[in-house]
């Protein structure tokens, strides 16, 4: 409806210019913010910003389309939200600031797949490239990133499949 809106967040994760997007969160949910074609992008992530713009359909979810954006400074990254199973598999979790821990099974381009307690999920990693997660396989990991949903042209996700952004991989248990 293109409502206006105006949101406090911080900056979780932003594309390259040529991409024209970035993802804020508050203390209470993540959502994505397309930069209108005359913001000059300032945020960077970490950075608490004002978002000022209005409300629109998204490809996939409700976003924000920005027409202006203004850095308060210094912000605090949020806890990172543990998803359940339900919460991975329906696209809840869309433009959230996660921590995912499981087993490292497979890894293909920036690509792995990742085993947990309840089954497996695949995740597009940026910008991780295939030689640098090959030194997760066989560990047991920890992710922290922003998640994006990945679905199909019907909107409908696509179960088993996600991507992050602004991505950190710790290893809590080194492979065999």
């Amino acid at each position: 409806r293109h409502l206006p809106v105006r949101i406090q967040g911080v900056v979780t994760s932003f594309a390259p210019p040529i991409f024209g997007f970035m993802s804020v969160q508050d203390e209470t949910r993540g959502i994505f913010v397309r930069l209108s074609s005359s913001i000059q992008p300032v945020a960077a992530v970490g950075q608490l910003c004002e978002v000022a713009g209005y409300t629109d359909a998204g490809n996939f979810a409700p976003i924000v389309v920005a027409e202006n954006v203004i850095v308060l400074g210094k912000g605090q990254m949020p806890s990172p939200a543990r998803p359940t199973w339900r919460e991975l598999i329906n696209g809840s979790m869309d433009v959230q600031w996660v921590e995912l821990q499981g087993l490292v099974t497979d890894v293909q381009s920036n690509n792995l797949a990742l085993l947990l307690a309840e089954g497996d999920i695949h995740i597009d990693l940026e910008p991780y490239s295939a030689s640098q997660l090959k030194a997760f396989e066989k560990a047991a990991v920890r992710i922290r990133g922003v998640l994006f949903a990945t679905w199909n042209t019907n909107r409908t996700v696509q179960v088993g499949h996600l991507s992050m952004r602004n991505v950190n991989i710790t290893v809590d248990v080194p492979a065999p």
